[in-house]
């Protein structure tokens, strides 16, 4: 069984192209599980109609009635998922079409895959695709700090403790990783968290295929783009500091 999970706030401009490219995927998923933080603006409608529209009776929406933040939403977006695998969707983004299909024959084929990351392009607010300075000596838009030399790579624990190697809108896990991820994962972003767990498993891998339009703009509650406000990007280091203190403590327990 295969379950999507997103993090919904205030997504009422892109949600309709993602939940488009889920669910036109050349294999199709078994559940979406969406969860909306909140949101003030009209995106439990939106989400409502088209889940309507479609007749989707495996996609479900659920509403904090306070906001949580991300961290917590997609917590219990993943609590509420089914799937054998479980794979994480970001709400402004856009799926290729052979995003589900590429994946599932990863895990399908190596039971020791726990957590699968693939690559990605960036798009702009308006979808357009952002041109990219090539690194050399890195791999995934400069995520991995290494060069990667196959299809699928197994990837180290060390990988993913300073920087994680993908965004979480590329990731997919099995749902084993789930009990410790309960047990152990507090305030660390979810993505990270799992990665962290299946790299100590022995089981984290990245697929060096383009599965996902990742975009990049100004409303980004997390994101890739180059922050150039001071105060902002004190934020972020003191942001950054925290998480590496949070993977110190889960790799103690």
């Amino acid at each position: 069984m295969i379950s999507v999970v997103i993090a919904l706030y205030n997504s009422t401009k892109y949600i309709v192209e993602q939940l488009d490219s889920i669910r036109l995927q050349s294999e199709p998923v078994d559940e979406v599980v969406m969860v909306d933080d909140a949101s003030t603006d009209e995106t439990v409608a939106v989400v409502n109609s088209y889940i309507k529209k479609y007749n989707l009776s495996k996609w479900r929406l659920y509403r904090h009635k306070t906001n949580l933040g991300f961290v917590g939403t997609f917590r219990d977006a993943l609590d509420k998922s089914n799937g054998d695998i479980i794979v994480l969707c970001d709400h402004d983004d856009i799926w290729l079409y052979d995003k589900i299909r590429t994946i599932m024959g990863v895990f399908r084929n190596d039971e020791g895959v726990l957590a699968l990351n693939t690559s990605f392009v960036k798009i702009d607010e308006n979808g357009v695709i952002r041109k990219e300075i090539h690194t050399p000596f890195k791999s995934n838009n400069g995520l991995i700090r290494r060069r990667v030399h196959k299809k699928l790579n197994k990837m180290d624990l060390k990988d993913v403790l300073v920087y994680n190697i993908s965004p979480g809108c590329t990731c997919a896990i099995r749902k084993d990783l789930l009990r410790d991820y309960k047990n152990i994962c507090e305030n660390i972003p979810h993505d990270l968290c799992l990665n962290i767990l299946a790299g100590i498993k022995g089981g984290l891998y990245y697929l060096d295929v383009v599965t996902t339009k990742y975009r990049i703009y100004q409303g980004n509650t997390i994101g890739l783009g180059h922050e150039k406000k001071l105060k902002k990007r004190t934020a972020l280091v003191q942001r950054n500091l925290e998480e590496k203190c949070q993977v110190l403590s889960i790799l103690k327990k």
